[in-house]
């Protein structure tokens, strides 16, 4: 019985199969992917927080850093717009220069993250602004929406030394610590690497941010119905792109050992971090005071030991519950945090301005008190 032998195709028509082939599986992944970037926009696009404009600009070393002089506005909600503003160092100043406290003495720095900087408050109502001015100093706040301990350590190694600040107020809360262990910030809108911390001999490292962030970030879509999701969407693709090619890269570099993990260790972290910053206060003539602030009425970490520092620690987590007479998590809330709206909601969960007067008076008080001993040496 003979066998009929099969055609061979032809080279052209192997190079359209193919085509078609490669066209076909190329069209459904750009589908897929699509479909994954407009569900993220589509969390992105419905967000309370959000900035009006930014101020802040892409930092090979910190990730990103403020640029002096350009105002930018943050909105909790639709058509309210709290000004933002830095100065040549990246300290947050009032926008309106007559409330300047440049100058005066003792000066105050203040290091930490959004809570510092009075995320959803004008400078001149938050912590660091209130409690200098209630004892006549000068505060120095360079809180940074997003920081963490890493990014806050690089900027205390610039700043103490060549500023030389009488005090420096010191923040320590559970969440700085999280920031420092992983790759990218706690940002809203795609991925913003930042420094972390990572263990080699048992030492502590500080790796810089694993590729540049994208350095046109789509801004969040006010909620007045101007800006429609298909433009939104269109604007963000390239950002998408940006950040999940190169978190792909990232993570087989990871995955090849040429860019170490971060570390888990939070004892570690803190002996080393607030231990160094303690050192560099001490060796400049700046008297640490450490700073606790908490996010809820449940605390989170408790077993982070600072009681190896030789300095005052705040814990502003009992005047915050007295003060309201508080006993759980939605009293907190209700007192501490933004609420907007008819019926009120909670738009943002950064301290509000009652929270701010609290802090600041128990700063002022403790400067105070520094400030006497002083005088009576």
């Amino acid at each position: 019985m003979q066998t009929r032998s099969r055609k061979k195709l032809s080279t052209p028509k192997k190079i359209l199969f193919s085509s078609i082939i490669t066209i076909f599986f190329s069209l459904i992944f750009i589908i897929l992917y699509c479909v994954s970037v407009a569900t993220r926009c589509s969390q992105n696009f419905q967000v309370n927080r959000r900035w009006g404009e930014s101020p802040y600009a892409n930092n090979k070393e910190f990730g990103f850093f403020p640029r002096a002089g350009i105002l930018g506005w943050q909105e909790l909600q639709h058509s309210e717009k709290i000004p933002v503003l830095y100065d040549e160092s990246g300290f947050r100043i009032p926008q309106n220069p007559e409330l300047s406290q440049t100058g005066k003495k003792p000066s105050i720095l203040f290091l930490g993250c959004s809570f510092t900087h009075g995320y959803g408050l004008p400078a001149e109502k938050t912590f660091p602004y209130l409690s200098a001015d209630k004892v006549g100093a000068y505060a120095m706040n360079a809180g940074q929406p997003a920081w963490g301990l890493a990014q806050i350590l690089i900027f205390a190694r610039k700043i103490i030394p060549a500023l030389k600040p009488d005090y420096v107020i010191l923040q320590y809360s559970p969440w700085l610590l999280n920031r420092s262990q992983k790759t990218y910030g706690s940002t809203n809108m795609g991925k913003t690497p930042v420094p972390f911390f990572y263990k080699k001999n048992n030492q502590l490292f500080t790796h810089s941010p694993v590729f540049e962030s994208y350095n046109k970030k789509p801004f969040t879509p006010p909620d007045d119905g101007k800006q429609s999701f298909t433009s939104f969407f269109l604007e963000s693709l390239p950002q998408y792109i940006h950040d999940d090619y190169w978190g792909l890269m990232t993570e087989l570099k990871r995955t090849l050992g040429i860019i170490p993990n971060p570390i888990k260790d939070r004892q570690f972290i803190i002996n080393n971090v607030y231990g160094e910053i303690s050192d560099i206060c001490n060796t400049h003539g700046s008297k640490l005071i450490i700073l606790k602030l908490e996010k809820d009425f449940n605390r989170e970490h408790t077993e982070d030991d600072l009681s190896f520092l030789k300095c005052p620690i705040i814990d502003t987590y009992p005047a915050l519950v007295s003060k309201a007479d508080i006993k759980s998590s939605e009293e907190w809330k209700k007192k501490y945090c933004f609420w907007r709206g008819s019926p009120p909601k909670i738009v943002d969960d950064h301290p509000n301005e009652k929270a701010h007067e609290i802090i600041a008076e128990l700063i002022a008080s403790t400067i105070s008190q520094q400030e006497k001993d002083q005088t009576h040496k």
